[in-house]
């Protein structure tokens, strides 16, 4: 999951739940068992080469491991795992973690209990103790922080893009350009090739900023210039509050006031122009995902920047059209030589994937460049793979590495009680290399994090409570675990119980450590089983 939308802003008032605190002095971690001496015996520090200005060495600098959202993160792992610290408990946090450029720090983005509330958070590796806290409204959730070498922090609230200074002090804020559509707020940003920072608005509005004072150096009306304008985004029509059984709406209601109406649009890709992350291709060029030429529909869009660093210059690319929505950001393998998007999100499909028309895109970024696609017009790009989805739309980002690999989770919120289906399948180009069903009735509950020799992320197992929402059978329990599969055979490599389910990546800190982030989402619509939240770092433990 992710790759979000301000649409869903009301969504996480009402699922990311959490206990209010006094933010005038930061919440400490729940207390859990310290990893013993022993745990660290062997060296799995996991460095990676970082593109100019994200620090270098620092293995997750980013949402989605990197500015091209592929999710790689190329280092060996250990082979097992212990909990060392839960902290942030009560928090809901829909992004992963990043980290300040000594790896001491961890920066954690989460929602806001109560009106006061802390919503960026600065964690202490060590511990799990809150070194600072600051409060921006409920959309900061949905951004997770950029770090650069210099150790500032970079993040979007609903209305701003907010840089601080490793201390927590403000170095300046940028309100994104007005919209006749109402605010305008980015959605997520990433650094590009030249130390700017690249965002996209709910509406579709391209900014890039300098990184040093926010200056909006330039920035691209999507919808106006690839004639794709369908108009403001719908009104709701009907409210979750409506529809939610009691013991869930008591959750709400004990842990977090508001309507979670929007619920739906997290998983159908349905809402604003712009839902999704930007991507940025390590010649500079950024892709984003939004609204098609008619409602309902989408495209995936290229944005060139041209001109010199200092007086950078944005404009329309080649755009390549998807079927229905997408709820995943694009992703572009480490060379830059693939574009990978999902579709065939809708309400529709939503309720009933098993009728849903859903693919995994592969365009060929060179061969859309040079107009050598099988569509003569050089506006519009054909895909040169597209890979069905075997149970329906999926509700995420998946990776996309060299060489046309690429992974994919199959997960249907709507068919959560439905544990015969695939799980994961790995693909190079529309080849299938292999698919797997996780064990015990568990399903992939994350977004995917690839390492040299894993995929890394959170299982669910649910059992049922015959309470439903239209043709949405709710669970009434929801157990979840961490787990580690073999990159090269599917087969699970290791398993820890979790509190909750994740909707975000696991990261990989600069000691090989996992943190997993926990919006606690599934779990919070399981009847029968109260959410924790937070964030989890699991320590790698020598094999004997």
């Amino acid at each position: 999951m992710n790759s979000v939308s301000l649409r869903v802003f009301s969504a996480i008032c009402s699922l990311a739940l959490f206990v209010g605190c006094d933010d005038s002095t930061p919440s400490e971690p729940t207390p859990t068992p310290t990893a013993g001496s022993d745990a660290l015996t062997t060296d799995f520090r996991c460095e990676v080469d970082q593109p100019y200005p994200y620090a270098p060495g620092i293995p997750y600098a980013t949402i989605h491991a990197g500015p091209g959202n592929n999710d790689l993160v190329p280092c060996s792992l250990a082979e097992n795992f212990e909990l060392g610290w839960h902290a942030l408990v009560g928090y809901g946090v829909a992004q992963p973690n990043t980290f300040s450029p000594d790896g001491q720090t961890t920066y954690v983005t989460t929602s806001k209990p109560s009106p006061d509330a802390c919503t960026l958070h600065a964690v202490s590796v060590a511990d799990g103790s809150v070194s600072w806290c600051r409060s921006y409204d409920a959309g900061t959730i949905w951004s997770a922080v950029e770090v650069d070498l210099d150790g500032h922090l970079y993040f979007a609230t609903g209305t701003q893009i907010v840089s601080l200074t490793a201390t927590g002090e403000e170095r300046w804020v940028t309100v994104a350009p007005e919209h006749a559509y109402g605010a305008n707020g980015a959605v997520g940003l990433h650094f590009t090739p030249d130390g700017h920072i690249a965002a996209v608005t709910n509406h579709g509005t391209v900014m890039l900023l300098e990184r040093g004072t926010g200056t909006l150096l330039d920035s691209l009306d999507l919808p106006a210039v690839f004639q794709l304008d369908v108009g403001p985004p719908p009104e709701d029509e009907l409210s979750l509050s409506q529809l939610l059984p009691e013991a869930v709406l008591d959750d709400f209601a004990i842990l977090q006031t508001g309507d979670p109406s929007d619920l739906m649009d997290v998983f159908s890709g349905t809402g604003n122009f712009s839902d999704n992350t930007i991507a940025v291709a390590p010649n500079g060029d950024l892709f984003v995902v939004g609204g098609g030429p008619t409602m309902g529909a989408s495209v995936v869009m290229q944005i060139r920047v041209d001109g010199e660093p200092t007086s950078p210059t944005l404009s329309a690319g080649w755009r390549g059209e998807l079927v229905e929505s997408s709820a995943a950001s694009p992703a572009v393998s480490p060379d830059g030589s693939t574009l990978k998007v999902a579709d065939g999100n809708s309400m529709p499909n939503f309720l009933e994937p098993e009728n849903a028309i859903a693919h995994m895109r592969l365009f060929d970024i060179a061969q859309c460049d040079a107009n050598g696609d099988e569509d003569p017009d050089p506006a519009i790009c054909l895909p040169t793979s597209s890979v069905p989805l075997a149970t329906g739309p999926i509700m995420g980002t998946t990776p996309m590495l060299d060489d046309g690999i690429h992974y994919v989770y199959e997960t249907q919120f709507s068919e959560i009680l439905e544990d015969e289906t695939v799980d994961l399948r790995a693909f190079q180009n529309d080849t299938l290399l292999w698919e797997t069903r996780l064990p015990d009735a568990l399903q992939w509950t994350s977004v995917i994090t690839v390492t040299e020799d894993h995929l890394v992320g959170t299982a669910t197992r649910f059992t049922p409570s015959e309470t439903a929402i239209f043709t949405v059978e709710l669970p009434s329990t929801a157990h979840s675990e961490l787990v580690l599969i073999e990159r090269d055979t599917g087969e699970v490599a290791f398993r820890a119980p979790i509190t909750d389910d994740s909707s975000s990546t696991v990261t990989v800190g600069p000691d090989g450590s996992l943190y997993v982030t926990l919006l606690s989402l599934l779990h919070t619509m399981s009847i029968d089983t109260d959410p924790v939240a937070g964030v989890m770092r699991f320590l790698p433990v020598a094999s004997d």
